[in-house]
């Protein structure tokens, strides 16, 4: 099994939902045989297949299993520390997978309609994708994911901005810089 690298994953099997409940687990790629396997967290074999063409595994991609839709994170094994971060400069970070990345802390709310919102503690990542754009993801106060998207060419971060997911809205308070 040489040949195996690892990734640290989220997946869920509400492949169809709007509103998905994403559970951890771990990514394998055996490069000689050209198959990905999906574990839970317990190492338990959840489903395996055979990467096509057009597949990328690699840090932040997106893989879809039967049955299962898999967030790749950061790699596993090696010398790799999954808290180790690359600072560049007072705002600005480089992640594991080569991104660069800005946080901010925030308060979100699953009330969006509604006029009194309950706020929650959070976190939002801001990851620069060169020609890909920019991507926030929404964490919570654990640093449980639980919502992206890409940003369009006018929006904003900064604190005291307020930004839109499906099913969040975000209220920005300060750079983790700051």
């Amino acid at each position: 099994m040489a040949d195996a690298k690892r990734w640290s994953v989220t997946y869920t099997k509400h492949v169809r939902q709007k509103r998905k409940v994403y559970q951890d687990g771990f990514l394998e790629f055996q490069s000689s045989h050209r198959k990905v396997m999906l574990y839970d967290d317990s190492d338990k074999l959840l489903v395996t297949r055979f990467v096509k063409k057009d597949d990328v595994i690699k840090c932040g991609e997106e893989l879809a299993f039967e049955g299962y839709l898999v967030d790749i994170a950061e790699p596993c094994g090696g010398d790799i520390k999954p808290d180790h971060l690359c600072f560049i400069s007072r705002a600005l970070f480089l992640d594991k997978c080569g991104f660069i990345f800005e946080e901010w802390q925030v308060l979100y709310t699953y009330n969006i309609t509604q006029k009194a919102k309950k706020f929650h503690d959070g976190f939002l990542k801001l990851v620069f994708h060169g020609s890909e754009g920019r991507q926030v993801m929404l964490y919570d106060a654990n640093r449980m994911h639980l919502n992206s998207r890409f940003l369009k060419k006018d929006e904003i971060v900064s604190a005291g901005k307020s930004l839109a997911f499906d099913g969040h809205l975000v209220e920005i308070v300060e750079s983790d810089a700051d």
